[in-house]
């Protein structure tokens, strides 16, 4: 599991500590987005709130927050990478050549046929 963890004051909405994952989150998302999304999923009482949400940075999507604070003054979380799909819309075919599926179907089993000795039943 991949994770992203920001920990912010919540007295100043400012950053205290990012690990690497987050700094590069920073590049798709601005301080304030990221403080009012811990305070609208923060807990009501100290300790920690899991939520599944579907909520996207850029190309970054993330499938669950985790918000936690012990004190009045600084406030984590902790966001759930999803995994990336990347589909190739342009394939590069040169060198191959088209065949019927059911071609290669048939040759397959006219080859176990003979290795068989025997013919389907």
């Amino acid at each position: 599991m991949i994770a992203t963890h920001l920990y912010s004051s919540t007295s100043k909405g400012k950053i205290v500590y990012l690990n690497s994952n987050a700094e590069i989150l920073m590049g798709s998302c601005s301080e304030r987005e990221l403080f009012r999304l811990a305070i609208s999923y923060a807990p009501k009482s100290f300790g920690y709130k899991k939520t599944l949400l579907d909520i996207a940075f850029g190309y970054y999507e993330f499938y669950a927050i985790n918000v936690m604070y012990d004190n009045e003054e600084e406030i984590g979380i902790h966001l759930y990478h999803k995994p990336m799909v990347k589909l190739n819309d342009v394939l590069n075919l040169d060198g191959y050549s088209k065949t019927d599926i059911n071609l290669l179907f048939e040759v397959n089993m006219s080859y176990l046929r003979c290795s068989i000795g025997g013919s389907w039943s």
